[in-house]
C-alpha cells in the first residue's frame, strides 16, 4: 500500500511540475522561444509609420512641383494635404501684408526671412508616433549653405494622411 501511495504521489508531483513548466530543457527552450517572439513583436515597427513617411515623400514631390507654379495652385495643393489646425498655423505664421488668405508655405522648406539658394537634399525620419523630422539641407556650388529642421505631425484621413502640425525646430547657415 505504501508503494502504491508513493507511486501515485510521485506521478502527481511529476504531472504538476510538467503543467507548471518546471521540468527539463524543453520547457526552457519554450520560454526562450516565447521571449524571442515577444522581442520580435516589440521590434516590429508600426506599418503606419512607414506609410506616413511615404506620404510625406510624395507630398514634398508634389509640393515642389506646385511651388514652381502660380501661388494659387500651391495653396490649393497645400490645402488638400493639411488639416484645419495645420492651415491655421500657416496663416498665423504669415507675418507680411497680403490680400486675402495668405499661408506661410515656406515653413515646409525653410524659415521665413532667410536667403536660401542652391540644391536641396531632404531626409524624412520618424520622430515619434506619426510625427516626422524633415531635414532640408541646401548646397550652393557644391558646399553646404543652409540646413532647416521642421517637425511634421500626421493624422489618418481615411486611407491616407493629412499634415496636422507644423513645428519649425531650427536652422543653420554655413560658409
Amino acid at each position: 500500500m505504501k508503494k502504491l501511495f508513493l507511486i501515485i504521489t510521485m506521478a502527481t508531483v511529476t504531472f504538476a511540475m510538467m503543467a507548471c513548466g518546471n521540468t527539463g530543457s524543453n520547457n526552457n527552450t519554450q520560454k526562450t522561444d516565447n521571449k524571442a517572439e515577444t522581442e520580435n513583436t516589440v521590434a516590429t515597427p508600426d506599418p503606419s509609420v512607414a506609410l506616413g513617411k511615404t506620404y510625406l515623400e510624395n507630398f514634398y514631390q508634389g509640393f515642389e512641383e506646385a511651388f514652381d507654379r502660380e501661388q494659387e495652385e500651391t495653396y490649393l495643393y497645400v490645402n488638400k494635404h493639411v488639416t484645419p489646425k495645420a492651415k491655421q498655423t500657416l496663416i498665423d505664421e504669415y507675418d507680411y501684408d497680403c490680400e486675402g488668405e495668405c499661408l506661410a508655405i515656406w515653413l515646409f522648406l525653410y524659415q521665413g526671412g532667410g536667403d536660401v539658394i542652391g540644391d536641396c537634399q531632404r531626409t524624412i525620419e520618424p520622430a515619434d508616433g506619426l510625427s516626422y523630422k524633415v531635414t532640408n539641407t541646401y548646397y550652393y556650388e557644391g558646399k553646404k549653405s543652409y540646413e532647416y529642421h521642421v517637425k511634421l505631425g500626421l493624422v489618418k484621413d481615411g486611407d491616407s494622411f493629412k499634415i496636422d502640425s507644423i513645428t519649425p525646430e531650427d536652422e543653420a547657415y554655413y560658409d
